[in-house]
């Protein structure tokens, strides 16, 4: 495979990994948005910036499979100051793990969600059970966002 050009955050990276923290940050306006939406009644818009930010979530992931994939991921990281350490491993794993874990419970909740809710959206008793997930899916998309920026840092920058 031809080797991606450098990130433009970091040096080390490339611009693939550069826009998944880029698309990392975008998502917490997003977020923030789209739990306002909810709040003041306008599920039709909620549900729109959901599934975008869905959407968003999905080529992120699947472009960081890709170039780790076709890299190694351990590969990329030669450069850090952390390479081959147990540190950076563990970084590595635990983001992976609390990704894996979230994700799917993102996914559950969204396909829970499509067919539970009519359309247009308004509340139902499904409803009380979507907040709940909502807010467990918004705690453990934070930890990955804090794991995976951690990483970067570990990985990519020092």
């Amino acid at each position: 495979m031809l080797p991606l050009a450098a990130g433009f955050i970091s040096e080390r990276s490339d611009w693939i990994i550069d826009g998944v923290l880029v698309a990392s940050l975008a998502l917490i306006p997003m977020l923030v948005v789209a739990f306002r939406h909810a709040r003041g009644a306008r599920y039709l818009n909620h549900r729109n910036l959901m599934l975008a930010t869905t959407a968003l979530l999905a080529v992120a992931v699947t472009a960081v499979e890709m170039d780790l994939r076709s890299k190694g991921m351990f590969a990329m990281t030669v450069g850090s100051r952390f390479y081959g350490t147990a540190f950076l491993k563990w970084s590595a794993w635990i983001h992976i793990g609390l990704s894996t874990v979230f994700g799917v419970w993102w996914c559950a909740l969204v396909a829970a969600s499509w067919f539970k809710f009519p359309r247009p959206p308004r509340p139902t008793p499904f409803g009380r059970y979507h907040r709940w997930g909502g807010r467990i899916a918004l705690v453990g998309m934070g930890l990955v966002g804090i794991t995976g920026f951690e990483l970067y840092i570990v990985a990519f920058v020092l």
